[in-house]
């Protein structure tokens, strides 16, 4: 994706599943579009792109209306490979987690600015890292367990047990709800972190569960 004047930009679809929350628990969703600048028929493009800092905001604002500062945790934790579109089943398709994490890495870095996504082996573990870099993004805790919340589901929905993690770092201090989001992760992460990971056992992560079908896999990619 390519930026804006120099603006970091997202697509917008991430939005939705928040929104589909919203009004599902009945809250005014169209006040909030609107202070955003964002509208209904923005958010049914799935390749439109918005500032990541007013998506970011969007998140923030989306968790206070509800008055629940787990809100994008919870919504994360729904998460499928098909709500993802094309990225997803090249998430889904992949023969192991590490596969699945690196092209998931590769295309979410050019689904959205301003933010760093990497995978990295170490001795025994597979580290995921997802850091907001952009410097006009400010506060994101939404975004962050969002999108930890939502790497998780797929990675456990896809590949079981290799995707749950040894260890879970957050950027944010510690909250006062903190034990609903441990509950939410399936574990106490560490927080006040450099950057939000997750961190797996390697062997795991790197055994193959599948063969891939090249074709699709060929197919998936040139889309992505």
């Amino acid at each position: 994706m390519q930026q804006n004047g120099g603006i970091a930009m997202i697509r917008v679809s991430s939005l939705a599943p928040v929104l589909a929350e919203l009004d599902r628990r009945g809250l005014p969703s169209d006040s909030l579009l609107k202070r955003h600048l964002l509208s209904r028929p923005l958010l049914a493009d799935s390749y439109a792109e918005i500032p990541l800092a007013r998506y970011l905001a969007s998140l923030e604002d989306a968790a206070r209306l509800a008055g629940d500062p787990l809100l994008c945790a919870r919504v994360g934790t729904g998460f499928r490979p098909i709500d993802l579109g094309p990225v997803g089943l090249l998430f889904a398709a992949s023969s192991s987690l590490r596969r699945g994490l690196e092209r998931l890495a590769h295309s979410l870095n050019a689904w959205q600015d301003g933010t760093a996504i990497r995978v990295e082996a170490e001795s025994t573990a597979l580290i995921w890292t997802y850091r907001i870099a952009a410097p006009e993004a400010g506060p994101h805790r939404q975004d962050s367990e969002y999108t930890l919340a939502a790497t998780l589901a797929l990675a456990r929905h896809v590949f079981g047990a290799a995707g749950r993690p040894v260890e879970i770092h957050v950027e944010h201090d510690v909250p006062a709800d903190a034990s609903g989001l441990a509950r939410i992760l399936g574990m106490r992460p560490q927080y006040g972190q450099t950057a939000n990971r997750l961190i797996f056992d390697r062997a795991g992560a790197e055994r193959v569960l599948r063969p891939e079908e090249q074709g699709l896999m060929a197919v998936l990619t040139r889309h992505v």
